[in-house]
């Protein structure tokens, strides 16, 4: 007997198979079981019960309790200053007593006191309900910056912190800056007339080491001027008399070539070896120029009337 199948090849499939059986909606049948909530099964009833009520309950219960007084802030707790006061501090936060401790981030509240110069980090915490701790790295001075409008703290790292009280200029080492100089030299930047933070960092770096006693000569200030490449750095011995030109870069070995230079000098000066470098200089004994651009080959330059050659 030969059978024939009209449903199409050989065999059929299995999705065939398993959806023969099973009555087929229409395209309008399907569309009304969506429509119509009674096809829902209970579980999606409770599922959008629940989701629609907490759309609308958890917008006014935040708005609630950011404007609740019983969240406004009633301390600001500042830790780690030295030399900044409380109240700068506060301001630059931004945050007053009295306002809701949401109103802003504890990231947001800390990117606005890192922004100020004077800060090199800050942590703030929120402790509810009424809260803050702030927690505060100073950036500390290491020298005064002198320029034409005025003298500023800077620290080691170059940045320029705040205008130096009268006091400071005496306690902290001086690098001076010629306005119009760096001005004409770089008017390309967006402070022609400041070197850059990088700059500065390594002119505070070398009035630190004149003062540890590097050089054996005490300094009254650092000049930083522009050049064609790279800046250079100039020193004046402390009575003004004694120029000395270190170019830039290799600090330690400049430092120790004019050492030795300079104690040779002053051993002829006092007639025999062994002389007190830092006491014969201090004196102000020695005048001219010394050249330790290249340490290899230090050029030195007395003024005749103090007798060395």
């Amino acid at each position: 007997m030969k059978l024939g199948w009209s449903g199409g090849r050989r065999g059929g499939s299995r999705r065939g198979a398993a959806t023969l059986g099973r009555p087929r909606l229409s395209r309008d049948e399907l569309a009304g079981s969506v429509v119509d909530p009674r096809s829902w099964p209970i579980r999606n009833i409770v599922f959008l019960a629940l989701a629609g009520g907490i759309f609308f309950t958890v917008g006014p219960v935040m708005r609630y309790c950011r404007e609740h007084r019983y969240f406004a802030v009633r301390a600001i707790e500042i830790e780690g200053l030295d030399r900044l006061d409380a109240s700068r501090v506060r301001m630059w936060l931004g945050m007053v007593e009295g306002s809701s401790i949401w109103q802003a981030s504890p990231q947001e509240l800390q990117a606005r006191l890192e922004a100020q110069p004077a800060i090199a980090a800050a942590e703030v915490r929120r402790h509810l309900p009424d809260r803050l701790r702030i927690t505060v790295r100073e950036r500390r001075p290491r020298a005064v910056l002198r320029t034409a409008s005025g003298y500023f703290l800077i620290d080691q790292s170059g940045a320029v912190l705040d205008p130096a009280a009268t006091g400071q200029t005496s306690e902290l080492p001086i690098v001076s800056v010629d306005a119009d100089t760096w001005r004409r030299a770089h008017p390309e930047r967006a402070q022609p007339e400041l070197p850059l933070p990088r700059e500065l960092r390594e002119a505070v770096r070398v009035a630190h080491l004149f003062e540890t006693g590097a050089a054996g000569i005490r300094i009254s200030e650092v000049v930083l001027r522009p050049g064609q490449e790279r800046p250079a750095v100039e020193a004046f011995s402390e009575d003004g008399r004694l120029a000395m030109r270190l170019g830039w870069g290799d600090w330690r070995d400049k430092l120790y070539a004019l050492r030795r230079v300079l104690s040779h000098a002053s051993s002829v000066m006092s007639g025999g070896s062994g002389a007190d470098v830092s006491e014969e200089v201090a004196v102000g004994r020695l005048a001219g120029s010394v050249d330790v651009s290249d340490p290899r080959t230090v050029v030195a330059r007395w003024v005749p009337s103090q007798g060395v050659s």
